[in-house]
């Protein structure tokens, strides 16, 4: 398991912030597919209806929500559903992550839920 944070700078001149990220991942002890799932924001889903669209998972009322690239099985979907949460899982780690300065206090819930995903991804080879 791991957990730190990290930051960019954004924008340019006077208009640059820092911007920061709170990370926490486990190591998965099988091989798995790259996954990655996000909830869709406002632009994400203008360009979905006006046909710009990554592969889905053919469940239209979950690819309304989510932007997913990977092996997204009704199982993954239902974790998604329930936590919210956005992941992937990406050379042999799932990780997740929050906006926001390192707490300690979201580690611990964040690997929680990724305990519950890990034997979701066991086995699930790419589409």
């Amino acid at each position: 398991m791991l957990s730190f944070e990290y930051s960019e700078v954004v924008g340019h001149q006077n208009r640059a912030r820092r911007r920061w990220t709170q990370l926490t991942g486990v190591r998965l002890p099988f091989p798995a597919s790259e996954v990655y799932a996000a909830p869709r924001d406002t632009l994400g889903r203008l360009a979905r209806d006006l046909g710009f669209n990554r592969a889905g998972t053919g469940d239209e009322p979950f690819d309304q929500d989510w932007v997913t690239y990977g092996p997204v099985t009704p199982a993954m979907q239902e974790w998604l559903r329930r936590h919210g949460r956005l992941f992937r899982v990406v050379a042999g780690m799932a990780e997740t992550w929050d906006g926001g300065r390192f707490n300690t206090q979201r580690v611990e819930p964040a690997v929680a839920d990724l305990a519950e995903l890990v034997p979701l991804l066991n086995g699930v080879h790419g589409r």
